[in-house]
């Protein structure tokens, strides 16, 4: 997922470009991110496959988007700065 591009244009729009496989797991990703928020709902509780789903997801939202990590595990992303 690191063949990601992401260009920055005039009026604070992004435009992302990047494979179609790549597009295709982050769309697995939403849909494994769906269905463990309908778990966690039915079920008032979550699975640890549930949560592993979850944090797959949030590596490849970040990997692919280009977010850059923050110094602590627990700290927010930020948006790189444009060139």
């Amino acid at each position: 997922m690191s063949n990601s591009k992401i260009k920055y244009l005039k009026d604070d729009k992004v435009k992302l470009t990047m494979d179609l496989s790549d597009y295709k797991i982050l769309l697995k990703g939403s849909n494994d991110l769906r269905n463990a928020v309908s778990m966690m709902h039915e079920c008032h509780t979550i699975y640890l496959e549930d949560l592993g789903k979850l944090e797959v997801l949030t590596y490849r939202m970040q990997e692919s988007m280009g977010f850059i990590s923050g110094k602590h595990p627990w700290s927010d992303c930020t948006i790189p700065t444009k060139n």
